[in-house]
């Protein structure tokens, strides 16, 4: 059985209510599956940089409340519908390879420290 990707907002707003609770509750959030490999090496950087109790990691469910949650996440972070999600001070940061990006750069550290989470 497919999804129906017709959800409005509204119907979704439960869903983007609570990714809105969780981004802003703790400094740094990453929206994430159980099987996915290539979340790893994010949740392990993170896990390192931040102070304990700073970092969240979510788990999407399988089912209509995960593809739901899922939705949610990819209307609030410019269609990233891919895992891992990552919130850093309550604003969409990217997935992997862009949380790469910003070490590299220099650029991750300072947004960890103004959020709290170091």
């Amino acid at each position: 059985m497919g999804h129906s990707f017709s959800k409005t907002d509204e119907q979704l707003a439960p869903s983007m209510a609570r990714v809105a609770l969780v981004t802003n509750k703790y400094p740094a959030v990453i929206f994430t599956k159980t099987l996915s490999e290539c979340s790893i090496p994010t949740e392990d950087l993170l896990k390192k940089m931040c102070k304990k109790g700073a970092l969240k990691v979510m788990f999407l469910r399988g089912g209509k409340e995960g593809w739901e949650f899922q939705e949610a996440l990819a209307r609030m972070s410019n269609g990233q519908r891919t895992v891992p999600n990552v919130w850093i001070g309550g604003h969409y940061i990217g997935n992997a390879e862009d949380v790469d990006e910003l070490n590299s750069r220099g650029m991750l550290k300072p947004l960890l420290e103004k959020s709290g989470a170091m």
